[in-house]
């Protein structure tokens, strides 16, 4: 082998793992830049607000909704645990909403009673809007409450 031969391959495997160093920090820097973009395009449709809001609008489909709490990771055992509750207002009126796609039945809704017992099976309370007591007025949480 001649001394040039030597030199070289020498000079190959002393250089070898700075090019193989520079080929991964490229890479990484390349990897970097491309999740950089993707944040920068995220933040971009944040402060526009169209973030996620067609994907949103199938997801809080009335028609689609169980009106189950804990999405795709929830138990799917027996018990149930329903995402709604009862509203009752100032004038005795109730609505039972759901959380996830906003759905609302109120006491003249043909399927109230399937609400009333998911609202039931529901570990959410009730809520209802202030109540100024007047002679008047009948007792708001006589005996239709839930429980």
């Amino acid at each position: 082998m001649k001394i040039t031969e030597r030199l070289l391959l020498k000079l190959y495997r002393l250089i070898k793992p700075w090019f193989l160093r520079l080929e991964r920090y490229t890479l990484q820097a390349e990897q970097f830049a491309i999740a950089l973009e993707k944040i920068k395009a995220l933040r971009q449709r944040r402060a526009q607000g169209t973030d996620y809001r067609e994907n949103l609008e199938i997801v809080r489909s009335p028609d689609v909704c169980e009106h189950l709490k804990g999405g795709r990771l929830r138990n799917r055992g027996s018990y149930k645990d329903y995402a709604v509750y009862l509203h009752t207002f100032v004038d005795g009126h109730k609505e039972i909403r759901c959380m996830i796609c906003r759905k609302e039945w109120t006491q003249d809704s043909p399927d109230w009673e399937v609400a009333l017992n998911m609202a039931k099976q529901s570990s959410n309370s009730q809520s209802s809007s202030e109540v100024s007591f007047d002679n008047n007025r009948k007792d708001l949480n006589g005996p239709d409450r839930l429980s």
